[in-house]
């Protein structure tokens, strides 16, 4: 993916473990990035960075936002315009946040789907439509994580797999919104094993390792013609 090279990243949610591993990927291809979660995560990102900054050979750039409030607006703002002042353009944006609340449709209350709502809905969209001015001007990429979980019914996931299907709704109607200034928007379905086991645990590695080379690959002009796409990774 040698056309990420010098391209500008944002990265939402990149202390969670799909975050530090899609961050390494594209520290590996000399892409330039913008680390962005909350200041609870100070520590992983500190340790991101130098493990990026390894990848890289010393070559790939780097810079942390810590957020006070991941979901609030002007937070968002005040990152993306921290990000393009100091790279001056903005080639991506990569929203890696999964928010877990496992809970039947019974025990399920308002106040949870509001905040899985929020989590999964509302923030990528108001991190998408405050993005848009640079997205436009670079002809950029927008890449989501979601789950498998939307494509079966569980009954311990119904919070999170209702909210995770209206963020691949989402997906598909930004695609079509967005096709006319050359902005992409896709997104990544993850589904990993739930085996506390040696053997499982590296198959939660493995798909995550697939995971960030499928962002980075959606994220470049190798993936031009890829639009509105919601991608199984892992188990079925």
């Amino acid at each position: 993916m040698e056309t990420l090279a010098g391209k500008v990243f944002v990265l939402v949610g990149a202390a969670s473990e799909e975050g530090k591993a899609v961050a390494k990927a594209f520290a590996k291809y000399s892409a330039k990035l913008s680390l962005c979660d909350s200041s609870k995560e100070k520590e992983v990102l500190d340790v991101l960075v130098k493990d990026c900054k390894e990848i890289g050979s010393n070559k790939t750039e780097v810079i942390t936002i810590e957020m006070a409030e991941l979901h609030g607006e002007t937070a968002m703002q005040n990152a993306l315009k921290q990000t393009t002042e100091n790279y001056g353009s903005l080639h991506g944006l990569i929203y890696l946040v999964n928010q877990r609340l496992d809970k039947t449709f019974a025990e399920t209350s308002l106040d949870d789907l509001n905040q899985l709502h929020v989590a999964h809905v509302e923030s990528p969209l108001l991190w998408v439509q405050n993005s848009l001015p640079h997205l436009k001007a670079s002809k950029g990429s927008i890449v989501l994580l979601s789950s498998g979980k939307p494509r079966s019914a569980g009954l311990e996931s119904f919070p999170f797999a209702l909210t995770k299907a209206t963020e691949e709704h989402l997906v598909r109607t930004m695609a079509l919104d967005l096709a006319a200034y050359g902005i992409r928007v896709n997104a990544l379905c993850p589904s990993y094993p739930v085996d506390q086991t040696a053997a499982a645990e590296e198959e939660r590695l493995s798909i995550r390792r697939s995971l960030s080379e499928y962002v980075a690959y959606l994220s470049s002009e190798s993936a031009t013609f890829i639009t509105g796409q919601c991608i199984n990774v892992g188990q079925s």
